[in-house]
């Protein structure tokens, strides 16, 4: 009994500790803005940064104000919490591997590329109506769930669309959510330059408009778990594709835009 008391004082006192440790990061949370005065595409050189003294890691803001694309070569290890990066004029190239237990915050009017093979926990959130990522590689995104939900819900085109499918046949195994704001009539939430297959679960949110999915030379999409839309899921310019469902579709109307129907296949 007495020895179940202190195994519980113990863990009670490293929760508390892990506790303290998270909001004394968040209180020291420091805006960082990209000078490259320092190694070439190194992320991790303090002298890349303004103030000097560190690099960004999760709970800190990266702030890139770029006349031309930057390509970021350098492994980053993320610590526990989100990464914010605020990168405008132009897109920044992330082709080293990402990894540890935290996650990406997208900000900014450009993008990002995700190229390297990466294992980092904390999901990437878009919270920008014109940041987006390019995806270059199957394990991109990392382990966590892939959010977009900052945009514009009025029409126009004047969103961007969060995640545009570079890589040759990928197999993507993220949880995907895409709320009401992130795209826009003829933009979409997802913009496929190739084939791909999604193993993660898919929601597609619709209030004031509708969800699409788009693209261009691509074969085909597969989707292996559940997609849900709480709206309609339209397909625009992808006519003669094929799309195929290894479970069925949750929720509204999927397909609805007639003018552009592809191929459908529910397995």
């Amino acid at each position: 009994m007495i020895g179940n008391t202190a195994e519980n004082a113990g863990a009670m006192m490293r929760r508390i500790c892990a506790a303290v440790a998270i909001l004394c990061a968040a209180a020291h949370a420091t805006p960082y803005t990209w000078t490259g005065g320092g190694s070439a595409g190194n992320w991790n050189d303090p002298l890349n940064w303004s103030p000097s003294t560190g690099a960004p890691n999760a709970g800190d803001t990266a702030t890139l104000e770029l006349s031309s694309a930057l390509a970021i070569s350098s492994d980053i290890a993320l610590s526990a919490g989100t990464l914010t990066i605020s990168n405008n004029g132009a897109a920044v190239s992330f082709t080293g591997v990402i990894s540890g237990a935290g996650g990406l915050e997208l900000r900014g009017n450009k993008g990002i590329e995700l190229r390297g093979d990466n294992t980092f926990e904390g999901g990437v959130f878009r919270n920008s109506f014109l940041s987006y990522v390019d995806l270059y590689h199957e394990n991109g995104l990392g382990t966590g769930k892939f959010t977009a939900c900052a945009g514009s819900a009025s029409g126009g085109g004047n969103s961007s669309t969060p995640l545009r499918i570079h890589g040759s046949s990928m197999t993507v195994p993220n949880d995907m959510e895409f709320g009401h704001e992130s795209y826009v009539s003829w933009n979409g939430a997802i913009y496929f330059k190739n084939s791909a297959t999604f193993t993660g679960t898919m929601l597609f949110k619709s209030q004031t408009r509708f969800a699409e999915i788009g693209g261009g030379s691509f074969g085909y999409i597969r989707f292996k778990n559940t997609v849900t839309a709480t709206g309609c899921l339209a397909v625009q310019n992808i006519g003669g594709k094929t799309i195929y469902y290894e479970k069925a579709p949750v929720g509204g109307k999927f397909h609805c835009d007639s003018s552009h129907s592809p191929k459908v296949h529910f397995m």
